[in-house]
């Protein structure tokens, strides 16, 4: 019967032109991911299992006798990072070639490996170059022509300087104590010190402020951190494992840092003379005026480590530091002619640093100018200085600094209500402008009016 049709058809055929079995122009055939969307989706990719590869440079050469041993090292170190499923270990003549590839479970783990074990020192010898093996083909089409790095866009991290506005003109300074697992920021206060910031494991070692005290540096085993801006958040981070020690540019740009040695600069000769105050081993003070060699005053702070000045030097901070004695931790308070002022205990104190001040942005022509007009300035300082030093209680003075802010602010709405209402009340009162007592004098017209306000009679008999 099939056949039977089919013939028909071809007969059909031949008395016409046979009919067109192409797409139109117009027609979009179904993709390859609309049909084989579920199998394209497991297709191996190129980069499959080489992206979770590291090479690890600089590992020591050795022989069959010494390869268990070797393997055991690398596993522990670099086990740390993520679940290693293979290894291989290159060899000539008898000897490891001096680098390796390991193979992690994920590529984040690889990842990891060089971010965290590059630079990482086995001895003296040998020093680890980690890599990831995807990265070579990237380094060796780096171009022999240098080209300017791409501008980053611009990160907004608010005002970096706003310790500087203090209306009381306080100095900071941080505190490492709790044996290093809490560091705080202070405002130095004459009564008590002023807790701005506080946090737990915030550094690792110790902390370091940049030379105009805008950043703060931490220390941690994968690098160095710095913060800033009126919350101290993260201004940038920079990866460096194992890092001890780092050194700001005097302009604040540049940071370097120092990892299993020292770093001599040679351009600057720096010369430190304790030019006001001494401090002897066993925690003698002298206090002294350099300008006639004045013996100021005398103290003690026994077992003293360590002597701080403010960058005003009006206030010098001798402390024990838990670094260096387990007992009597605590850092005192003093002003430059040796007098105390307050003696500060933190559990297990390690550090304190003043956080340096900018130079004065005032030219030597305003200077000059503050300098002549000081005792104006000074009665405003005293009555401060009375005001801190007297009985009254903080909370009622911070109320009544509140309150006062409060009515300032209240009275500038209301006259930047009454100057914007100004040409409403002129219209009103036919433009003569009744808001001064001595306007339009000549306009004025002078009536008198009477009234009756009250009545009394009083009988004759009565008097």
């Amino acid at each position: 019967m099939r056949d039977t049709e089919n013939m028909e058809a071809e007969m059909e055929y031949e008395d016409g032109e046979e009919p067109s079995f192409s797409d139109p122009e117009d027609f979009v055939d179904d993709s390859d991911e609309e049909l084989l969307g579920d199998v394209l989706r497991d297709k191996p990719q190129e980069a499959d299992g080489i992206d979770s590869v590291v090479v690890v440079d600089n590992v020591p050469q050795v022989g069959p006798e010494r390869l268990e041993k070797l393997k055991n090292v690398i596993q522990k170190i670099f086990s740390k990072f993520g679940k290693i499923t293979n290894e291989f270990y290159p060899d000539a003549d008898g000897k490891t070639k001096g680098y390796i590839f390991l193979e992690y479970s994920a590529p984040s783990h690889a990842h990891e490996a060089v971010k965290n074990a590059d630079g990482y020192k086995l001895d003296k010898q040998h020093t680890f170059r980690v890599n990831l093996f995807t990265d070579f083909d990237k380094y060796m089409s780096i171009c022999d022509e240098w080209e300017a790095p791409e501008k980053q866009p611009f990160k907004d991290f608010g005002n970096l300087r706003h310790w500087l506005e203090d209306p009381d003109c306080r100095d900071q300074y941080s505190v490492i104590y709790d044996s290093g697992e809490r560091t705080g920021i202070f405002a130095n206060d004459v009564k008590e010190p002023i807790e701005i910031e506080e946090r737990a494991r915030w550094t690792e070692t110790y902390v370091r402020w940049s030379p105009k005290g805008t950043y703060l540096a931490t220390f941690h085993q994968r690098g160095i951190a710095l913060w800033g801006g009126e919350k101290f958040k993260q201004i940038q981070r920079f990866s460096h494992q194992g890092v001890q020690l780092i050194d700001f540019s005097p302009c604040e740009r540049y940071v370097m840092d120092c990892r299993n040695g020292f770093i001599v600069v040679f351009d600057w000769f720096i010369c430190i003379i304790f030019s006001a105050s001494s401090c002897s081993m066993n925690g003698a003070l002298a206090f002294v005026d350099t300008s006639d060699c004045t013996m100021m005053n005398i103290a003690e702070h026994y077992m003293a480590s360590d002597v701080e000045w403010d960058p005003t030097g009006r206030y010098v901070v001798t402390s024990v530091s838990w670094w260096s004695h387990k007992v009597d931790n605590a850092f005192w308070l003093w002003t430059f002619q040796g007098r105390l002022l307050q003696k500060i205990n933190k559990e297990r104190f390690c550090q304190l640093l003043w956080r340096p001040r900018p130079p004065s942005l005032l030219t030597q022509e305003q200077i000059k100018l503050i300098k002549k007009d000081l005792k104006k300035y000074s009665k405003i300082f005293e009555q401060k200085d009375r005001l801190s030093q007297s009985k009254a209680s903080k909370e009622l003075v911070d109320k009544r600094r509140s309150m006062m802010e409060e009515y300032r602010k209240y009275r500038e709405r209301a006259v930047d209500m009454y100057n914007e209402q100004r040409p409403l009340r002129l219209e009103l009162r036919g433009g003569v402008n009744a808001d001064e007592l001595d306007s339009n004098v000549d306009d004025w017209e002078e009536e008198t009016i009477e009234f009756f306000i009250n009545e009394e009679i009083i009988p004759i008999g009565d008097l």
